[in-house]
């Protein structure tokens, strides 16, 4: 990927969030029975169920990596908060992603991570105020 800075000038920096740089021309045919970017063309309704399943697989590993903090999630139903905070997460990432060339906010990935994270942090650990109907 390319960005865009303030001033509208094209420079050739790579936006790419750090893992998917790692990957380069070895990358896998799956992950976790997903297939990799690559195995074109797919069909339409293929590409909804590709985009679902690794939407899947990024929300079980954020889940997973927040398990070992789970006693501090103040949230009253923590699953349901960590479901949120993943699907947020992951939501936002594609939108930068989609849209860091036309709208640059002027931050690497490691900044906007880091961000994002403090974000997420201040919701799981914050006392419910409302109550779901």
């Amino acid at each position: 990927m390319r960005e865009t800075n303030p001033s509208g000038t094209d420079h050739a920096r790579d936006v790419s969030p750090p893992g998917l740089r790692k990957l380069g021309t070895n990358a896998p045919k799956t992950v976790r029975g997903v297939p990799a970017r690559g195995s074109l063309p797919l069909t339409a309704k293929e590409g909804v169920e590709r985009g679902l399943q690794a939407l899947a697989v990024i929300q079980d590993a954020l889940a997973e990596a927040a398990e070992p903090y789970g006693d501090d999630i103040r949230r009253a139903d923590r699953r349901l908060a960590l479901r949120v905070a993943a699907r947020t997460i992951t939501s936002s990432s594609v939108h930068r992603a989609a849209t860091c060339q036309s709208w640059p906010d002027g931050l690497t990935w490691a900044s906007w991570a880091d961000e994002t994270t403090e974000m997420a942090v201040a919701y799981l650990t914050s006392p419910q105020r409302t109550t779901h109907h």
